[in-house]
């Protein structure tokens, strides 16, 4: 009803920009920008040839045609001066003392932007005057300068001069926010978004800031290398400032820090260290938390600790013996104990079968996972016909899937819980079903070829959690 609507007009280009091809939509918008009849076709244009490689001379002249249709102005001086350093033309700091006190704060932010372009000495000058500013004028730091900061300066340095200050919520649809900020950093340079979420999380509240924020600011930390005890406080600090990370992982449980769900999206990023570890820490303060010890027993067996894996999961069963999660991973224990004695009550293939039956009662169908386990507990115990019919369920199942589907599935769970895609859904379909659907073609190609199927082989583990030939563990 209201197409001249820029507000609308905006909507639908984000719209564009984000599912259309970017070379489409700039054939479409070149007409509209030679028509001259106002600015905005040009701005877009220019942000669609950023990412198009081969329009990068066009990208240069249209960015030049619209430095000069802007007014004279610290605004238009501070674009020329960024045209000419990506150009190439050296530029000096001392050709450009700006009067930074008396520039709104929108022009501030794109003088920082434009710092790291400079040598690195104008560079640290620049940015320490503009923070100096801030902090002297009681000013909050906002994203783009702060991001600023990080890039410029030496760690500690950075951490000194932002030191006491506090982030500046993002005021308009103008403005950048501090998870989009924080996500678009996690892949190109994780150490500064890992800082910039350390900062954001440490100073805004729920109400300044996008719900999405504090799940992407401990997204970034994980895949910054931040320790799990670094994290904790993280999680902590944001409960005084009214953030739920219970409310923020979707999750119902009495742990307010919300580890058992931390743990997950470590997982799901690729990082099953620091998932333990987060674990481990809610294992101490939460002894009898079956689930927990389940998920930490399963993390430590995965990464090959037998010794720990055999602690947390016995424990975890003697709490809630009928839980199919833990019956499967008890199980696979037992596997990797060696355990594969088809009549043996408590060995590997009985706990495995018992976990498959309790799910497909509860109407739920086994996971790929899940089928690789009784596929390869089946094959030690003998049970050869059994083992091949497992892994060729899961090539069925793997068969029926829809590619384009999943894809969309696992891009909106994402969007749902970060609001952006962190993991490429390739690699994250990979983790979760992938890397059993494959592995099951390999064991009945193998098979089908004469050779033996290779099944899951925990020998590689250390001498120090491997189990011994009589199924005990040694430490």
């Amino acid at each position: 009803r209201r197409p001249a609507d820029i507000d609308v007009q905006d909507a639908i280009f984000a719209v564009d920009r984000r599912y259309r091809d970017v070379r489409e939509l700039a054939i479409e918008l070149r007409p509209k920008v030679e028509a001259g009849i106002d600015g905005l076709p040009a701005t877009r244009l220019i942000d669609l040839l950023q990412d198009i490689p081969e329009s990068q001379v066009e990208l240069a002249r249209r960015r030049r045609e619209q430095l000069d249709r802007m007014p004279d102005g610290p605004a238009r001086a501070i674009e020329g001066i960024r045209l000419d350093l990506e150009d190439g033309i050296d530029v000096h700091s001392t050709t450009f003392d700006f009067e930074l006190e008396t520039w709104p704060d929108r022009l501030r932010r794109r003088y920082a932007t434009m710092v790291e372009l400079l040598s690195r000495e104008d560079a640290i000058a620049i940015i320490e005057r503009i923070v100096r500013l801030h902090r002297l004028r009681d000013w909050a730091i906002d994203v783009d300068t702060a991001i600023a900061a990080l890039r410029v300066l030496p760690a500690d340095q950075a951490g000194e001069l932002l030191a006491d200050m506090v982030p500046a919520p993002a005021r308009s649809r103008l403005d950048s926010s501090w998870a989009s900020r924080i996500g678009d950093l996690i892949d190109s340079d994780p150490a500064v978004a890992a800082s910039l979420a350390r900062f954001a999380i440490g100073g805004l509240t729920p109400v300044e800031a996008e719900p999405s924020l504090l799940r992407v600011a401990i997204a970034a930390g994980i895949q910054g290398g931040v320790p799990a005890d670094e994290l904790i406080e993280m999680l902590d600090g944001s409960l005084a400032l009214g953030w739920s990370p219970r409310e923020a992982w979707a999750i119902e449980d009495v742990d307010p820090l919300a580890l058992r769900g931390v743990a997950s999206d470590a997982t799901m990023l690729g990082d099953r260290r620091i998932a333990t570890d987060l674990l481990g820490r809610l294992v101490e303060s939460r002894p009898e938390d079956a689930i927990a010890l389940n998920n930490l027993g399963y993390g430590l067996l995965t990464l090959g600790d037998l010794v720990g894996a055999a602690d947390a999961l016995e424990r975890s069963y003697e709490l809630d013996p009928t839980n199919p999660s833990t019956l499967d991973s008890l199980g696979w224990l037992r596997y990797a104990q060696g355990r594969h004695d088809k009549d043996d009550p408590d060995g590997a293939l009985s706990l495995i079968l018992r976990s498959v039956d309790r799910r497909v009662r509860a109407g739920i169908t086994p996971s790929p996972e899940g089928m690789i386990h009784v596929g390869d507990a089946s094959w030690r115990a003998g049970l050869r016909d059994d083992a091949i019919a497992a892994w060729r369920s899961v090539v069925e199942l793997g068969a029926r899937r829809n590619p384009r589907e999943r894809a969309r599935v696992l891009q909106r769970y994402q969007d749902s819980i970060w609001g952006m895609v962190l993991v490429p859904v390739e690699t994250l379909d990979f983790r979760l079903d992938g890397m059993w659907i494959e592995g099951a073609e390999a064991r009945l190609k193998a098979w089908d070829e004469g050779r033996p199927p290779p099944v899951t082989d925990f020998s590689d583990a250390p001498p120090s959690v491997r189990p011994d030939p009589g199924g005990e563990i040694r430490r």
